[in-house]
């Protein structure tokens, strides 16, 4: 059993734009435990769905749910996510802009004077 917040000491926070942060640690928590195949490949098939891959799956569900704030929460739960669906859903909720916001701090760093 992981106490993932050992592991991890930052909550995932829209307000505090810590996704970069978080991100490290989780990943290194995945890697640590040989997981990082469920948040960079897709599902596998179901005949390849082992009761331990189901576990570990789950398992990494869980931590996730527990690293973030719950208004990041509200905004990606799905009921029956999987480690791969909930990943993805994140990052596209803290990169979906990131284009964006770099042309706005480019605008507002040459309005400097």
């Amino acid at each position: 059993m992981v106490n993932i917040r050992s592991h991890v000491p930052v909550l995932l926070n829209l307000n505090e734009s810590n996704y970069g942060q978080w991100r490290t640690f989780f990943g290194s928590v995945l890697g640590k435990f040989g997981l990082t195949h469920h948040v960079v490949y897709p599902l596998p098939p179901l005949a390849y769905r082992t009761p331990e891959w189901s576990m570990n799956d789950h398992y990494i569900v869980n931590w996730l749910h527990t690293t973030c704030t719950k208004s990041v929460f509200d905004i990606v739960y799905r009921t029956d996510s999987f480690t791969y669906t909930f990943w993805g859903d994140l990052e596209n909720l803290f990169r979906d802009n990131q284009l964006s916001r770099a042309v706005h701090y480019e605008a507002e760093f040459c309005s400097i004077c």
